[in-house]
């Protein structure tokens, strides 16, 4: 698909990064372990390991979600509980109808990096969970407002 992308003359890319927590990390000789693991998987570089937050940053050069998923299997085959860091944004909107709200969390969905998206007419909000740094607010703000016919009024980081 990117080749088709960049064949029209448009630049695209997916990313080149992501984050894991590893819950069992806890030591210097974890981190050390860690990081020969991750040497090991093809294209992948460790950018950092935090012990203090139990975090993980690596860029890699097979940027899709597959991929990903292969890594946190890799960690925990050699012991390690790793999870995908994902962060959370609510909006708050105003003027959506019903119909608009099923269109919306259909569209949020088809986002590269979205995991979920819940809509809520009555409390004029939409809920959105993403794999952090795969996408950004502008894009959501921009999918909410196109396919909702409303605008958003304010985003509240969870």
């Amino acid at each position: 698909m990117i080749k088709v992308v960049h064949d029209a003359g448009f630049h695209t890319s997916l990313p080149d990064n992501l984050a894991f927590r590893i819950d069992n990390l806890t030591s210097i000789s974890d981190a050390e372990r860690l990081r020969q693991v991750l040497d090991e998987l093809p294209g992948v570089t460790t950018k950092d390991i935090a012990l203090d937050t139990r975090e993980v940053a690596i860029n890699y050069y097979e940027g899709w979600i597959r991929f990903a998923r292969k890594i946190v299997k890799t960690l925990e085959d050699n012991g390690f509980k790793a999870h995908i860091l994902t962060d959370t944004i609510i909006f708050e909107t105003e003027g959506m109808v019903e119909v608009e709200a099923h269109d919306v969390r259909a569209y949020l969905l088809g986002v590269f990096g979205v995991c979920n998206s819940d809509v809520g007419v009555d409390t004029s909000t939409i809920k959105v969970v993403f794999y952090r740094g795969w996408t950004t607010k502008e894009k959501l703000i921009k999918t909410i407002e196109e396919r909702g016919n409303t605008k958003v009024k304010q985003d509240l980081w969870y």
